[in-house]
């Protein structure tokens, strides 16, 4: 049985953030993600000051910012052929704010969430003692009555279909709007979703 402190299951945004705050924090983690990897196709462009933000406590805000459009320049066409609206960066972040804070910091960026995930991933991966496994699907899992003791379930590879049994002090699900984990819950959304 693989024990392990947490248990992220996504590997999107805020599945690899996790991995690379817990890591930062010297908390052992496993992401799993049932893709191969990172995000094919421009997803979710816009990122906000808030998460701007948290991605400079984590010291990665530079990179998103360079993983994103540059100030004026057009994205790729979209898949429907049809072309990106004219974009770009959010303005820099001014001189004494730069200065106080190191860089740009309160400022939105532009960067598509399949240029975003490459760079989230590599510092989470670098950062230790997180692991990620791609292709690796959280497939069941269980809690004690009253949401109390571990979380146990079964880890599926999804290339060689083995299945590995775990046990985890928290699971955080990190799977975006057709989460397995909400829904087991019967946690519901409010808004658009359930028919994605």
């Amino acid at each position: 049985m693989l024990e392990i402190p947490v248990l992220i299951s996504g590997g999107g945004p805020v599945g690899l953030t996790a991995s690379l705050l817990l890591s930062q924090h010297g908390i052992r983690s496993l992401l799993v993600e049932r893709h191969p990897g990172t995000a094919l196709t421009p997803k979710a462009r816009g990122i906000n000051a808030r998460t701007m933000e948290v991605f400079r406590q984590c010291g990665i805000d530079a990179a998103v910012r360079e993983a994103g459009l540059a100030e004026g320049r057009l994205g790729a066409d979209r898949l429907d052929g049809n072309p990106r609206r004219q974009g770009n960066r959010a303005p820099r972040a001014g001189t004494r704010d730069r200065e106080e804070h190191g860089g740009d910091t309160g400022q939105e960026c532009l960067c598509a969430q399949d240029d975003l995930e490459p760079v989230v991933r590599r510092f989470a991966e670098a950062a230790g003692p997180g692991e990620l496994r791609f292709n690796t699907e959280l497939t069941s899992f269980n809690q004690g009555p009253d949401a109390k003791g571990p979380v146990t379930g079964i880890l599926t590879d999804r290339t060689t279909g083995a299945e590995t049994p775990f046990e985890a002090r928290y699971l955080i699900a990190c799977e975006g709007a057709q989460s397995r984990v909400r829904r087991a819950l019967g946690v519901t959304m409010i808004g658009r979703g359930e028919g994605l």
